[in-house]
């Protein structure tokens, strides 16, 4: 029997057309397209080649995949015993990866990549493949039965905030305290949170009103409700205490909610974006990372779990840390972090509140020095000293407080505005 022989056309997948064009064995008409005077390559070593590219993903369910049978139910399922699903080559080569054009499909080119795999010499013989059965429901994909703590990604999440909270902190001791490599890793998922905040966006600010904030008419907006002079700037989820950022929250209650102020007085200032601004925003829901195909030389297992390891991560961002000792160090995974994205040219980053269902923002931009006096502004601020300082920019290149609200909150946070000053 004359071995077939397929040719680019008949695939949809621009990765297993290059390997035919790449390592065609002659020219002629297709088998399964009927393409003419064109590259062709053996069926049945297209089908070797496919099952290599199937074996990065896939893998047969009893090989340590993590499912359990259940007598019970006789079903597999996965380590949180829910049922777990097999699939066929078939389902996987046809839905899942879709690789064939109709035609070739039509004229049996699926069939027939693995036939000799089971024929009937190999069976006698006692042979068998699982990789030769396209209809049997019995192959999952690699570690998918198992949760995301065995992500390499995950592992070096984990190993990332016990070195930086834990370990050492400012140098790398020994070969622990680079963090270069994880960030790069890290950068990819990153890039894919890119927003980019419209002009004229408005972001609310919130403080609880004192004796020095209670009237209105003498309150100093760009002074009063901009960031804190970095000598008074505590520790912050993104944040180092010394390092003042704007924290703003996209709505009022999120403000109030954040700030944990209820059945008081409360001022409320209204800022507003001056400029298109580019955040990373973990808050978006749309989150999709482009896995490589399976048939790509550049295939990488782990990036198929990137969403999973993105929803914990993401999580954990806005975990509340406890306010009864000091926990400061719990901050300093997403301090570095935030630093990191400010180094990459980001103006802020968006993330989930911890105390409600709105989100917050820290812009990496600190108060007006015009608005301070000179001895709140740096601790050190030596006018003979030689050298330039450098300065976070000032909020007010990208922000101008429109208004300022006084408002009466209730326990159930309903606020009722008292007065409200327009700010020129």
């Amino acid at each position: 029997m004359i071995a077939r022989k397929c040719c680019k056309n008949c695939f949809t997948n621009r990765y297993l057309q290059e390997f035919i064009t790449k390592n065609y064995e002659s020219i002629g008409i297709c088998d399964y397209c009927g393409s003419t005077d064109i590259e062709l390559y053996p069926i049945h070593k297209m089908g070797k080649h496919i099952i290599v590219c199937l074996q990065k993903a896939y893998e047969y369910i009893g090989d340590g995949t993590g499912a359990m049978w259940d007598d019970e139910e006789d079903e597999y399922i996965d380590y949180k015993g829910q049922p777990s699903e097999p699939v066929s080559i078939r389902e996987i080569l046809i839905s899942d990866e879709a690789i064939f054009t109709e035609l070739a499909l039509k004229n049996g080119i699926l069939e027939e990549l693995f036939e000799d795999l089971n024929s009937y010499e190999r069976l006698k013989d006692g042979g068998y493949s699982i990789w030769g059965d396209i209809d049997e429901p019995q192959f999952v994909i690699i570690a998918e039965l198992y949760g995301e703590e065995i992500l390499p990604v995950y592992q070096d999440w984990l190993m990332f905030k016990h070195i930086a909270k834990h370990y050492n902190r400012f140098f790398a001791v020994g070969s622990y305290g680079d963090y270069s490599g994880f960030l790069e890793k890290l950068k990819k998922i990153i890039l894919g949170f890119v927003d980019d905040l419209p002009v004229g966006t408005k972001l609310y600010r919130t403080r609880k009103q004192t004796d020095e904030l209670n009237d209105l008419s003498k309150l100093q907006p760009y002074k009063d409700m901009g960031p804190a002079p970095p000598k008074f700037a505590h520790t912050n989820r993104m944040s180092p205490a010394g390092i003042s950022y704007l924290y703003l929250a996209a709505d009022k209650d999120t403000t109030y909610s954040e700030c944990r102020l209820s059945n008081c007085t409360a001022i409320v200032a209204e800022f507003e974006s001056k400029q298109k601004l580019q955040v990373i925003d973990f808050t978006k829901d749309n989150y999709y990372y482009n896995c490589c195909s399976i048939f790509s030389d550049d295939y990488c297992h782990e990036d198929r779990f990137i969403t999973r390891f993105l929803t914990s991560f993401v999580d954990e961002l806005s975990q509340p840390v406890s306010d009864n000792q000091d926990h400061s160090y719990e901050y300093v995974a997403t301090q570095i972090i935030s630093e990191y994205i400010r180094s990459i040219g980001f103006y802020g980053i968006c993330y989930k509140s911890s105390v409600s269902n709105g989100k917050n923002y820290a812009f990496f931009c600190g108060p007006d020095p015009k608005e301070i006096h000179d001895l709140y502004l740096y601790p050190f601020n030596d006018p003979y000293y030689p050298y330039k300082l450098p300065i976070l920019d000032s909020f007010t290149k990208f922000f101008t407080i429109k208004q300022i609200e006084e408002v009466q909150l209730k326990n159930e946070i309903k606020a009722t505005t008292v007065n409200t000053i327009k700010i020129k």
